[in-house]
This record gives C-alpha cells, structure tokens and sequence, in this order.
C-alpha cells in the first residue's frame, strides 16, 4: 500500500492518525484534514495490502479511521499495533465488506469488478457521493488512477475478503450513513452489532465529511491540556457540580474500597485535587501509597507522588497487577477511547482491586450541543453496564441527573471556561451559540450533567 502525510510530518506531533481510505482513493480528498496534536497519514492503494511499518515509529499513540474497504484492511494491521492504538473508528465498512448479510451483497460485488470500465468508475463515485451535484463537488479532489489498477486493487480486496480475516478486536465506534449506496447500512448495522461498542447514524451518503468525523471523534488533547492549564486558578470556585461529583465517588470509594490493606493507590486526573486531598487520608490511614496523574502539571502533594502524564497512554505501559485500588473523576470522557482505558486500568489492578470512576453519559450538557452542535462521544448508561459487566464484578453504577441555572448564555459560557469546558472554538461560533441557547420560562438558562459512577472489583 502507499501513504501520504497530509498534515504534519514524520514524528513532527507525539500522536498519529492513520486512515485506511477507500477503494480507488489516493490521498488527494484527505488533504485537507488537521487535527491539533496529531500527525495524519492516509493509506491508499492495496494492490499490495503490505503495512510501511515506519511510519509508526516514533509514535505513543495511534488513531485509526478506517472507511469502506480499509475497514478490511486495517483488520489485518490492528494485531501489531495493539499496544498504541487508543482509538478504532470504522466507517460506511464492516470486516465482511463482500457479504450478502454483512457487507456489499456477493454478486454486487462480482459485478462491479466484472464490469469495470470508465463509465463505470464514475457511476460508482456518483453513488459513493450520493447524487450528481455531491459528485461534480467532489471532481475537484478526485483521485486520478487508471481503470487497469483499480481493477487490480479490487481483485486483491476480494482475495483478502474471501480468505474472512476474523475479527477479533472490539471497535469502539461504526458510523454509518443512512444514505450509502456501497455498503447497504442494514447489513453494517448487522455486522457491527457484535463488533463495535457503539453505533452512530448519520443522514448522509457513502462518502462522510472526514474533518467533521475527527474534529467529533478524535480528542484534541493539547487544546484539553490548555484550557485546563488555563482554569487552574477558576476552576475550584466554578466546579460546583465537579466537587459533587468529587464527594460522592469519595463517598463509594470509602464503601466498597474500605477493607483494602495497605493499598497501593492511584488516581488519574488529578487536576486541582479536590479528589487526591481525600485519597491521601485515606491511604495514610490505610498505610498505603498514593500515586497522582494529570496531562497538566502540578505542584507535589504532601503524602503523595505526581506523574505529567497522558493517563490513557501512560495506564499501557503499567506493568499487570501494580494498584489496588484506581480513581479517576470527571476525566475519561477526554480519552479517545474511556472503554479501552478502562479495560487497561482493570490489567493495571491486583486481584480484588477496585476501579472507581465518575464520567458522564449522553444527554450531559445537552443545551450545549443544542446551541453550539458540539458534543462529546459519550456513551449511554446500558452501553456502560453492557461494558462493566465484561470488565468485572459490578459494584455499584448509577447516573445522577445535576443542573445548574444561569442567568443568561454568556454566564454559562464562562462557567464552561472557567472549568475548563470551553465548547466555542472557533470564535464564530459565540454569537450565534448565544442566540440558539435553550431558555426555561423564566428567561434562565439550564446547564445539565449527567455523571455516571462506576466501582469495579476485579475478579480474584
């Protein structure tokens, strides 16, 4: 296969973003993608489905996007890249891309490859791009590869998909759009019923807006370091639903953590330490130790150790069985991938250790994304018990309904800044948020989270 870094260069940003185009493609429609933080490389062209080991190299943490055909293909890559891969997004594709039941019908596919041609080619990005106009858009950026490599890049697809690689790795996203005329979205929504954590429906053609689907799913991490760099001196003033939040996880911990003997104890996301100030009593009393991670970095707690860390990576590199006991609040809804995490943190655990983590469910700050369009990846709570159960023995899981009122937009706007949640980026988008947000009667403003708990035992 051949690749192309459309943003940045080799080894230029920590973290990497690798897609797996489609059928036909080049790197020409990619061109265009940023995202802050990450180098992007697209691979292209499986006439010869080899993986360039070098370009990963260098790289803690790995992003891959994988649409239509590449679904395929990064199926075959996955397995050696296990340990860096944080985040697998699959799109308008499934592991059984020539299926009747689960990916492009079989004599669809035969046709498609016995017929090719020119005429042919053009037909099928006409339906990839949903309609005429879409694909007279799309002309501009259009791969420009002959009739005879295509075909020959199609054949192979079909050996690889006839030899049915298994799927074995979980994803942790399939989005597919109602409207693609490729990969009918009954047989991906079959498919990825047993494949994916989580399935999302867009109204849109085979082919998606790329840059939206990073800028949605992808986390930018360095703008999360700086905003939350930023309201260190805000934010214990503004969190009022934060130290709640706080207090009750402690509240659980103490119950279901409080018979553990000299605990080795870690917490991730520490921020301000309005949790850790609790868990170093709490260890102390227990004789044990206590261990603190953030991506910003903070002064030393007394009675503590401190890590700049990105948690999600750094929890990967933990040897088996290292904590007894592992707290993070309000801080995996900005990981790429909280289930992946969350299945490392229980490896990272001794037999009988404890996982309490707060983070938040679909419907949190939901006036917010109705003002702004922009909204966290968050997972509903029976997508989380589905996922806690696999995890280990269950504990205790609830989610709380909190909600705070403020006078008018601009005020809930600065309480987001002030904690960190800074939702309007780029700036054109302030004056029209304000005028779209959601009011109550009265002329107020509501502001909900939606906080889920979880507390995990691993199995002894």
């Amino acid at each position: 296969m051949q690749y192309t870094f459309v943003s940045g260069s080799p080894g230029r940003n920590p973290r990497l973003i690798l897609i797996f185009a489609g059928w036909g493609m080049d790197a020409t429609p990619f061109e265009s993608l940023v995202r802050p933080g990450y180098d992007i490389v697209v691979l292209w062209d499986y006439r010869d489905t080899s993986f360039p080991d070098n370009i990963v190299r260098g790289y803690r943490e790995i992003v891959l996007l994988a649409w239509s055909m590449g679904v395929l293909v990064a199926m075959t890559v996955i397995p050696g890249l296990k340990d860096r891969i944080t985040l697998k997004l699959a799109v308008n594709g499934t592991p059984y891309p020539v299926d009747n039941e689960y990916g492009i019908p079989e004599a669809v596919f035969s046709g498609t490859l016995e017929g090719l041609c020119e005429r042919t080619v053009e037909k099928f990005r006409m339906r990839m791009c949903g309609g005429s106009k879409a694909y007279a858009d799309f002309r501009s950026c259009e791969p420009l590869r002959s009739v005879e490599e295509l075909k020959a890049e199609l054949t192979a697809l079909r050996d690889l998909a006839l030899r049915r690689p298994e799927c074995t790795d979980q994803w942790d996203h399939a989005v597919i759009g109602n409207g693609d005329a490729i990969f009918p979205p009954n047989n991906q929504l079959a498919a990825w019923t047993t494949h994916a954590r989580s399935i999302s429906l867009y109204s849109g053609p085979h082919l998606p807006c790329f840059q939206d689907l990073l800028d949605h799913f992808v986390i930018s991490k360095d703008t999360v370091e700086r905003r939350f760099e930023r309201s260190k001196a805000s934010y214990p003033e503004n969190a009022m639903v934060q130290r709640e939040i706080v207090e009750e996880l402690f509240e659980l911990v103490k119950k279901h953590a409080g018979g553990l003997k000299h605990p080795d104890a870690l917490e991730l996301g520490c921020g301000t330490g309005m949790l850790s100030t609790m868990l170093v009593s709490f260890t102390e009393n227990a004789k044990g130790t206590l261990e603190l991670w953030d991506i910003v970095d903070s002064s030393p707690l007394p009675g503590a150790t401190f890590r700049c860390v990105d948690a999600e990576t750094a929890i990967r590199e933990t040897a088996e069985s290292t904590y007894d006991l592992i707290v993070s609040a309000s801080t995996i809804q900005w990981f790429n991938s909280p289930v992946g995490f969350l299945h490392e943190a229980m490896r990272s655990l001794r037999p009988g250790g404890v996982l309490a983590v707060s983070t938040f469910v679909k419907g949190n700050l939901v006036e917010v994304a109705q003002a702004t369009g922009i909204f966290l990846p968050l997972m509903s709570e029976e997508e989380w018990k589905k996922t806690a159960t696999e995890l280990g023995d269950v504990l205790d899981l609830y989610t709380r309904s909190k909600t705070l009122y403020f006078e008018n937009p601009v005020k809930v706007f600065r309480h987001l800044k002030d904690t960190g949640v800074n939702a309007l980026s780029p700036k054109e988008r302030v004056t029209l948020s304000i005028e779209r947000y959601p009011r109550e009667a009265d002329g107020k403003c509501r502001l909900t989270y939606m906080p889920v708990f979880m507390i995990i035992r691993k199995q002894k």
